[in-house]
């Protein structure tokens, strides 16, 4: 998750990030410190309290997490449309949870497809728009059929 926030934020993780952006790097690990801290003392001594909510009844439970998803939706823009964006993706979740998709590929594919596309782009632009590339090499060429066997293959 911290790979796609940095992303999100702009920040290209890797081993250049410390260099080239070390202030917001060491400001976030500060962060992350009081974090784990905040959350230690909160686990110690209030667990007893937010055990609490499993008492409240799912009838009660459900309509005030939706009022707050749309409230938080609305509040980002300030528009109607934020609104109904959160409602049909949350139906799309919905419908995707019944038949039991797995959550971890998505996330996956939101952090690692802006990646890809960069990486595609910089081969064809190498490869003067030639898609040759990816099967001239052989360990492209394997990445590509080991990504073939495995949309074909299901257990």
């Amino acid at each position: 998750m911290l790979l796609g926030a940095l992303m999100m934020q702009g920040l290209r993780p890797g081993p250049e990030l410390f260099k080239n952006q070390g202030d917001i790097v060491y400001t976030i690990m500060v962060g992350l410190i009081f974090v784990n801290i905040f959350m230690f003392l909160q686990g110690n001594y209030f667990v007893k309290a937010f055990a609490n909510i499993i008492k409240v009844p799912t009838i009660l439970l459900i309509p005030i997490l939706i009022i707050l998803c749309v409230t938080g939706a609305y509040a980002v823009n300030n528009t109607a449309f934020d609104v109904k964006v959160a409602i049909v993706f949350g139906a799309i979740a919905y419908v995707l949870r019944k038949a039991d998709f797995p959550v971890t590929p998505m996330l996956l594919e939101i952090i690692l497809v802006p990646i890809a596309e960069v990486s595609m782009s910089r081969s064809l632009l190498l490869s003067e728009g030639s898609y040759l590339i990816f099967f001239n090499r052989p360990i492209s060429l394997l990445f590509l059929i080991l990504s073939v066997i495995s949309i074909f293959i299901t257990y």
